[in-house]
């Protein structure tokens, strides 16, 4: 159940365990994109590209950790 209250978002919930499972699940997504990163990243360093293809990749990978990094701040200000 969610309630608005000066404009934050409030989790309530009768069981906690709806709210373990809820974190569990966005943990695991957390740890999916953290898997894909790295293995973008290893294919990335595998491959024989050009130097200007090279520093694109190396942004791609920066700004998909950062983009985690936020989502992750989200997920911990959301249980907090």
């Amino acid at each position: 159940m969610l309630k608005k209250k000066e404009n934050q978002t409030l989790l309530l919930y009768d069981d906690p365990k709806e709210w373990d499972q809820e974190w569990a699940l966005d943990w695991m997504h957390l740890k999916t994109i953290f898997r894909k990163i790295e293995d973008l990243n290893d294919s990335f360093t595998t491959s024989n590209v050009p130097y200007l293809l090279e520093i694109a990749q190396k942004q791609i990978i920066l700004n998909l950790e950062r983009y985690l990094g936020l989502l992750s701040n989200m997920i911990i200000e959301k249980y907090k």
